[in-house]
């Protein structure tokens, strides 16, 4: 039936015996191929092993071969991973710490220094060494830290004000804190052939699972942050969160064998590899006590209210300094209304002086004028006329007359 089959294929595709032989070899092999053969996505890696040895690792994303029966494959996520110590804020358990319910973590709680008992960070030295080593020295982290007097002899900048205030500021008295940190890492690709290291195969080794690297990952970050903040005081914990969080990431970098360990021999450099990539570990928030919050509140409200008032009373000098300028403007607008009527008034007058002068050159002028003159002083005038010769009449023409009589140029003559 086989050969029967395979010649009349034969006829059909115009190939030799041979050809056709090659033909059926390479369509085995094909399904052979696609029966062992997976595809990985593009966020994950594989570790294949032969007979439980390490074989070989591939991804993220592409094929994969293993022969069933023979191989095995682990599949390992290549993303980030980020972790919150204790635990995202809702299942902080921050009350009754005496027992923490299902599901929930308890809060991490620092008792931290005074100003006077705490050590100090010299900073200052840190960096000068970091630029002589061309590292950071880490290594040698907690030499650094030093008295309140040894840190102003290295800080000859702080005067004795500032170092008073800064003894003085609510930041740097003993309180409890709470803290909260965050970690992140992701799976490796090992390096090398037979078997590769530094990658999936050394995790299996070392650590197993996910859980178990978080874990471990969480108790020695708890422990790190602990060693160091209950040395300092909380104002100078917040001052040096980036340094303290740079050494921590050194820690857990020790931890999973990427960083020598300094307390080992030459010989034994580094701890087991974890076969992972630590891309963060670091301070996310130092939660300061009830009592630092309400005091850093009332200096706040404090301020606030000076504030208040300065404002109120700049908006009060403008007001006066408006109203001044208002009522200053109001008299000269008056002064100069009064000037423009005396102006008027003594081009008026000036007017009718002239007239008067004009008219006082012809004789029958002057005597109406003097005429007028009388009727207006004699009301005023404290003197008693007695009536002359003539009557009343002939008495106002005399006095007219001698009134006309001031404006000749010669001297009056009797009537």
């Amino acid at each position: 039936m086989f050969s029967w089959l395979s010649m009349h294929i034969q006829q059909l595709l115009g190939i030799t015996p041979s050809g056709f032989y090659w033909l059926v070899g390479a369509i085995v092999t094909a399904l052979v191929i696609i029966a062992c053969s997976d595809i990985l996505p593009p966020t994950e890696l594989a570790a294949v092993d032969l007979l439980g040895n390490p074989f070989y690792e591939t991804g993220p994303g592409g094929p994969v071969l293993a022969v069933p029966g023979l191989m095995k494959v682990r599949r390992f996520e290549s993303k980030t991973r980020q972790t919150e110590i204790p635990a995202e804020p809702e299942l902080v358990q921050k009350d009754h710490q005496d027992h923490v319910d299902p599901g929930k973590r308890a809060v991490i709680r620092i008792v931290q220094r005074g100003a006077d008992t705490a050590l100090w960070i010299d900073k200052k030295r840190f960096e000068e060494d970091t630029k002589k080593l061309g590292h950071k020295p880490f290594e040698n982290f907690f030499d650094y830290f030093v008295t309140w007097s040894d840190y102003l002899k290295s800080h000859p900048e702080i005067d004795e004000e500032t170092a008073a205030n800064i003894k003085k500021s609510v930041f740097h008295r003993p309180e409890t804190t709470e803290v909260s940190a965050i970690h992140e890492w992701r799976h490796k690709k090992g390096e090398g052939i037979l078997p590769p290291q530094g990658g999936c195969f050394d995790f299996l080794k070392n650590v197993r699972t996910p859980e178990e690297a978080n874990k471990r990952i969480e108790d020695e970050m708890v422990r790190g942050i602990q060693q160091v903040l209950i040395q300092l005081t909380p104002g100078h914990t917040i001052e040096n969160e980036d340094l303290i969080s740079e050494y921590i990431l050194y820690r857990m970098r020790i931890l999973i064998g990427e960083e020598p360990d300094p307390t080992l021999s030459s010989g034994e450099e580094h701890l087991p590899y974890w076969g992972i990539g630590l891309t963060k570990a670091a301070l996310k928030l130092i939660d300061l006590s009830e009592r630092i919050n309400k005091a850093v509140a009332d200096a706040a409200a404090e301020a606030a209210r000076r504030d208040n008032q300065a404002q109120q009373a700049e908006a009060d000098k403008n007001t006066r300094i408006k109203a001044s300028e208002a009522a200053a403007i109001e008299r000269m607008n008056n002064s100069d209304a009064e000037t423009y009527e005396q102006v008027q008034k003594g081009i008026g007058r000036a007017k009718e002086i002239l007239a008067l002068a004009v008219a006082a050159r012809d004789p029958h002028a002057r005597f109406l004028l003097a005429l007028e003159t009388t009727e207006r002083v004699a009301p005023n005038a404290k003197m008693i006329i007695a009536p002359a010769i003539g009557g009343q009449v002939a008495a106002i023409a005399a006095m007219a007359q001698g009134a006309a009589d001031l404006f000749k140029d010669e001297p009056a003559k009797s009537m």
